[in-house]
């Protein structure tokens, strides 16, 4: 996903969890709106505070 050497050097300790919500079911429709998205691809970062 990340290919810039510093990216990847930045991001080495993150976690990246991955979803899918293409059925746009009630579950998708609702961590869509939870994140405040409006499509099927989005990244949402936080710090170590979940803020």
């Amino acid at each position: 996903m990340f290919t810039g050497s510093q990216v990847r050097k930045r991001l080495k300790d993150a976690v990246l969890p991955k979803t899918d919500v293409i059925a746009n079911n009630a579950d998708d429709q609702a961590l869509l709106k939870r994140f405040g998205l409006f499509g099927s691809s989005g990244i949402v970062f936080y710090d170590r505070q979940a803020a």
